[in-house]
């Protein structure tokens, strides 16, 4: 399995629900997953509870499944949401659902809408719902890139802690590590970046919008996200999540 890594590179794509790129006349046409057409329920800032059994999230965009899970608030999998929050030191509650910036739209490029990707530790790890996004069965699409942020959870956790439970100290980082699946289950490759960082004497959080080169995955029917905290314990030890918006792909006849 190959492996990469990606450090921070503030950049910027595109808004819309989801749209076909014209790459110009020597570059291959892509689609990119903007989320901005996922419709929610009168007064709600996410898809969460859009199923009949009020708990499941479901979104479908240019042939990719974003499934996720609220478990008795335990949240987990892939959600559309537009709530935005910076976290504060103290200790708060830390916003589910919710992208760690100021700014009057949440999304990258001025946006109104983003995924949530989480992981929770029951509904994850005894439910089997995790941090992925899929193409439907037999599909696979070559990956080019996406843009992601710190989510304010986890901005919370590691710039402040939770409670008695501590933040990063220096000399420790944290990355989420994006894995590619084709449609036999083989891993293509995987690519890391990182979303908090005290290493060398600075003190970094993915607090912008940054695109991260997805092209290294290639071809996949599946991507999945898992989390390296390289020695630092999560507070709780239960939940981590990072926000994603902007996910783009060759299309379909280019490929």
């Amino acid at each position: 399995m190959k492996k990469f890594y990606l450090l921070f590179m503030p950049l910027a794509l595109i808004a819309g629900g989801c749209s076909d790129d014209n790459d110009g006349p020597d570059e291959p046409a892509t689609v990119t997953i903007t989320f901005e057409d996922c419709t929610f329920a009168t007064g709600k800032t996410n898809n969460i509870g859009a199923n009949d059994n009020g708990s499941l999230a479901e979104y479908e965009s240019s042939d990719a499944i974003f499934f996720g899970q609220d478990y008795y608030t335990q949240l987990a999998g892939a959600f559309v949401s537009s709530r935005h929050k910076v976290s504060k030191a103290g200790n708060g509650t830390p916003t589910d659902c919710s992208v760690a910036t100021e700014s009057e739209t949440p999304g990258a490029n001025s946006s109104d809408k983003y995924c949530y990707f989480a992981w929770h530790k029951y509904t994850s790890g005894t439910k089997g719902v995790l941090p992925e996004f899929k193409f439907k069965d037999g599909q696979e699409r070559t990956m080019v890139s996406m843009m992601v942020m710190n989510s304010t959870q986890m901005q919370q956790y590691m710039q402040y802690g939770f409670y008695s439970q501590p933040g990063l100290d220096e000399n420790q980082y944290v990355s989420i590590i994006a894995t590619g699946y084709d449609v036999d289950g083989n891993v293509t490759a995987s690519t890391e970046f990182v979303i908090g960082d005290r290493r060398g004497g600075v003190e970094k959080y993915l607090t912008d919008w940054t695109k991260v080169d997805l092209s290294m995955l290639g071809s996949v029917a599946r991507i999945e996200f898992s989390i390296d905290s390289h020695g630092w314990s999560i507070p709780t030890g239960l939940v981590w999540s990072f926000c994603a918006d902007d996910i783009t792909f060759a299309a379909p006849d280019e490929q």
